[in-house]
């Protein structure tokens, strides 16, 4: 049972929000942030209720409704189906993998799809528009990435995130209309991509977040593995960027007398 005092100083903590009723009930709901219940057990964004006159622990709200519900359940595993953290780092680990093969995947055979009217002229635009887009919002997402770490100083993190999402896709959209070969956009949006991607730990590091030491010390090991996510597909972008393209041997044109193989009857 948590007393009025207690109760006081969680409202104070940024770990929690508390939500005062306006009804005759003296019920608050206290946004456990701090995956902490009183059970000392890990139960993150629960919604505890506590009596406000006595401080006594009242249980769980549910996030649907206000019982315990099959809709409730399935809506509680929306967001760890969504981020994969289900199974803690190792889930995440898999969830980002199969989440960036999927969408190179895609990217990539959207491209070989669209090469297949490389003389056509509305073939050659939609070779430039596929790129353009499945790039250009990755590229829009790690800018504004790049504008929340950077908004530290000014104090004014939404405004500048979404000003770096829409100059990274600002950026990417001049690119695409920009005249030029199709692998030689290809090459430029994934080097782009790539020194974006690789740049955020640095920059998170130099906005006075904290350093891998001190997370290694606090045993947070998530950071860290964003960082390695974020580094490694950098570097994949910047090197299959710069890798010279694959040039596959045209065969040459049949000339009188050569033999043609001629499947049996």
């Amino acid at each position: 049972m948590l007393s009025p005092k207690t109760l006081e100083v969680l409202r104070r903590d940024e770990g929690y929000g508390i939500e005062v009723p306006t009804t005759r009930k003296a019920h608050s709901i206290i946004f456990c942030r701090s995956c902490t219940s009183v059970r000392k057990r890990r139960i993150p964004w629960d919604n505890l209720i506590f009596n406000t006159m006595c401080g006594q622990y009242e249980g769980v709200k549910p996030d649907l409704g206000t019982k315990p519900s099959l809709g409730n359940d399935i809506f509680g595993w929306m967001a760890p189906l969504q981020f994969g953290n289900f199974g803690g780092l190792l889930s995440t680990l898999v969830w980002v993998m199969i989440g960036f093969v999927t969408s190179y995947v895609t990217l990539t055979g959207l491209s070989l799809w669209a090469e297949r009217g490389a003389s056509d002229p509305v073939w050659q635009r939609l070779s430039h528009v596929i790129p353009t887009v499945g790039y250009g919002m990755p590229i829009g997402m790690a800018a504004s990435a790049f504008g929340f770490l950077l908004s530290f100083p000014k104090g004014d993190a939404v405004g500048w995130t979404a000003q770096g999402f829409l100059f990274g896709c600002l950026v990417a959209i001049l690119l695409g209309v920009i005249p030029s070969d199709h692998v030689r956009l290809v090459r430029i949006l994934s080097i782009l991509l790539g020194a974006l991607l690789a740049g955020l730990p640095f920059l998170r590091t130099v906005m006075g977040r904290a350093d891998w030491g001190k997370l290694l010390v606090t045993a947070s090991m998530v950071p860290i593995m964003l960082d390695v996510l974020l580094f490694s597909g950098g570097t994949f972008g910047i090197v299959a960027g710069l890798r010279p393209p694959h040039k596959y041997p045209r065969a040459s044109p049949l000339e009188d007398g050569d033999n043609i193989a001629v499947p049996a009857e």
